[in-house]
């Protein structure tokens, strides 16, 4: 179990446009089973978050950790079923479209490469603070934040 071995943060806004304004989407226990993970939503962009999340620091330390591997021992395969899961739900809710997105933390590139198929004209891209992980070809993935567009 992670909960308490890494720095947290609380975020007191959306990362995306700033707002305040958010409320509880729901809560869900991490793919072990062990750790409960709690999703907010911006009630002016739509953006769901994690609001307790590593710091940035504690990320990086937890990928250089090996921690990261033995709590997500995934394929691309896994990884990319993970994400159809997701995005039917999401299609289930009447979210069909999205111009832009990014996948924050995007391990082998399986999310984006999913999230082009599953939003056809959707333009993808990920960002990971190691790229080591990154198995899918023909995907964009960002190593530094400073490159990064406008997403939905």
């Amino acid at each position: 179990m992670l909960a308490g071995k890494y720095k947290t943060e609380r975020l007191e806004e959306c990362p995306i446009c700033g707002s305040k304004d958010m409320s509880m989407h729901h809560v869900a226990l991490d793919k072990n089973g062990m750790d409960k993970l709690s999703y907010w939503e911006c009630c002016v962009c739509e953006c769901v978050f994690q609001r307790t999340r590593m710091t940035e620091e504690a990320m990086l330390e937890y990928y250089a950790s090996g921690d990261y591997r033995v709590s997500h021992p995934s394929t691309v395969e896994s990884e990319g079923n993970r994400y159809k899961r997701v995005f039917d739900w999401l299609h289930s809710a009447g979210r069909t479209k999205a111009r832009t997105a990014l996948d924050y933390g995007c391990s082998t590139g399986a999310g984006v490469k999913v999230t082009e198929e599953m939003f056809p004209g959707c333009v993808a891209e990920g960002y990971d603070a190691n790229l080591d992980y990154l198995e899918v070809p023909l995907v964009t993935v960002h190593k530094d934040e400073s490159t990064f567009g406008t997403y939905d």
